[in-house]
């Protein structure tokens, strides 16, 4: 469980939670990453009403592989 107010970092809380983290070492490789969710969150976040953790990790993975394989990305 990840405690809003813990000392942790993000990618260590990844670490702990065994969830893939590639987090930017620089400003200039954020954009990619803040594209991503913004997408995620339009395209599925406010779409579907997410009642559990499974459900919305099972949404996050068919997602990723959607958006990494088959959606068009803009140049």
């Amino acid at each position: 469980m990840i405690e809003k107010d813990s000392k942790l970092s993000i990618r260590r809380q990844c670490e702990l939670l065994s969830v893939p983290s590639d987090m930017p070492r620089s400003p200039w490789e954020n954009g990619g990453i803040e594209s991503f969710f913004s997408c995620l969150e339009r395209e599925v976040f406010q779409r579907f009403e997410i009642e559990d953790f499974k459900e919305m990790r099972r949404l996050f993975s068919e997602y990723v592989e959607f958006y990494n394989n088959e959606r068009m990305h803009g140049t």
